[in-house]
């Protein structure tokens, strides 16, 4: 299955810093939002995730039809083992 990750960040959130490290220890290349002094990127998180909440993780995954389904988790840490497991599936 084929998949993009997209992050949405603030620059002075541990929990965002966490996140980053997390994915490149496993070499997931991803796509960063950092929201910090955007409205318009501020706008794109609540759109793509349906909160304001950071980190948000959006992983759009493809099958081998080409169908796309999105999963979408709020918060690092209190997620961790759940994005885990939908980067390995």
């Amino acid at each position: 299955m084929k998949q993009q990750v997209k992050i949405f960040t603030k620059a002075e959130c541990p929990d965002s810093q966490s996140l980053k490290d997390f994915l490149s220890k496993d070499q997931v290349p991803y796509l960063e939002v950092d929201i910090t002094e955007s409205e318009e990127k501020k706008k794109q998180l609540q759109s793509a995730t349906g909160t304001n909440i950071v980190p948000a993780i959006v992983i759009e995954q493809k099958n081998i039809l080409g169908q796309k389904k999105n999963m979408i988790y709020n918060g690092f840490a209190v997620n961790k083992e759940k994005i885990n497991r939908t980067l390995k599936h």
